[in-house]
């Protein structure tokens, strides 16, 4: 016999930070969310309640909520470098690329020797069509960190598009020869060896 009692979602008060980020720890994230949403609205001057509620939301993929959460986390510090990217990482998932950009240009003003960040304005200004540029943030990446293989698969893919297969090929080889269980890896480098061919 089925079990008829409609199924609730938790209510939470008086939430502590410790126990919501425990909560998150363990990859629960909805419930996490809702944690974190009662921690904020309990503490909203709450640097960090409202930085985990953003990332709880994006794990959980809701955007809006997420977008919401972490522009508030920025207002409260505005110097803070993985609420400026995680946000511009969650406004360019959106299409927002335009709103993503200055966070993440902000974030590398704030710490310009992190790889990661270099990668995200890579992607930013790809999605913006600044192909050059681009193609820029993804070498200062690799200086920073030359087995950064998304960097490469990604510098790689922009080559692709604008058929450049040849400048493609040495960072699409280098990547899929760090990570060769990569399908996306494996994959553009087949599209490079499969054009060169044509040639």
């Amino acid at each position: 016999m089925l079990n008829s009692t409609p199924v609730t979602v938790p209510e939470f008060k008086d939430v502590k930070y410790g126990d919501a980020e425990k909560v998150f720890r363990k990859g629960e994230y909805p419930v996490a969310a809702l944690m974190f949403t009662a921690f904020a609205v309990e503490n909203p001057d709450d640097f960090q309640g409202h930085y985990m509620l953003g990332l709880s939301a994006w794990k959980t993929g809701d955007h809006t909520k997420a977008e919401q959460a972490l522009v508030r986390a920025v207002q409260l510090d505005s110097q803070n470098v993985k609420a400026r990217t995680n946000l511009g990482r969650v406004l360019l998932e959106q299409g927002k690329a335009s709103d993503a950009l200055p966070h993440v240009e902000k974030a590398i003003e704030l710490k310009p020797e992190s790889f990661e960040i270099w990668r995200v304005l890579g992607n930013v200004k790809s999605e913006l069509g600044m192909t050059e540029e681009s193609l820029d943030a993804y070498r200062q990446a690799l200086v920073r960190n030359e087995t950064d293989t998304w960097s490469m698969n990604n510098y790689g893919l922009v080559l692709i598009k604008l058929g450049r297969y040849e400048e493609a090929l040495p960072a699409l080889a280098r990547a899929v020869e760090l990570n060769p269980r990569s399908a996306v890896f494996q994959n553009n480098l087949g599209i490079v060896l499969e054009q060169l061919a044509e040639l």
